[in-house]
């Protein structure tokens, strides 16, 4: 039988849960301080669809299952700002308060995989934490954002 460990919603002004090796994590955030953390550089509709053009043909961007490089119509805006890189850094974040280490690539160098619907943004990326120069652990980060859900859901993935 598998080990969950419980956390509660993070608060923007709670402690920083701690996430440990070899294990899965699953820490819900709301999904208004999210949004602030994405909102620096991209204040304005402009400046993310400059980030946009940006991140997406270096990321594997999937709508509604067909890849494309480019944002579609379809997406809500409210959701743009998850499908840049900048999604990844409060999950770094977590990741560097929890562990004396470097958070680096993966030595795969797999690019953000970036799944969208017209409600939903499910973001993949592998990386890795490194503790010395030869003593690393690959996590997988996956970040799920819906127009329908108060909290955005982020997952870790230990190796």
């Amino acid at each position: 039988m598998a080990d969950f460990e419980a956390i509660d919603v993070w608060r923007a002004n709670a402690r920083l849960p701690l996430l440990r090796r070899y294990a899965s994590h699953v820490v819900y955030i709301k999904k208004e301080h999210y949004d602030l953390d994405l909102l620096p550089g991209q204040e304005a509709i402009a400046d993310v669809y400059a980030q946009l053009r940006k991140d997406l043909p270096r990321s594997r961007f999937y709508m509604n299952g067909t890849r494309f490089t480019n944002i579609r119509a379809e997406l809500p805006v409210c959701l743009w700002r998850y499908c840049t890189q900048s999604v990844m850094a409060l999950p770094i974040e977590l990741l560097l308060s929890s562990f004396a280490a470097v958070v680096a690539e993966h030595r795969t160098r797999s690019s953000m995989r970036i799944e969208a619907s017209t409600k939903t943004v499910v973001v993949t990326k592998q990386l890795e934490v490194r503790m010395t120069s030869d003593e690393s652990c690959p996590v997988t980060i996956t970040v799920c954002a819906s127009v329908d859900d108060a909290n955005v859901v982020v997952s870790f993935e230990f190796v």
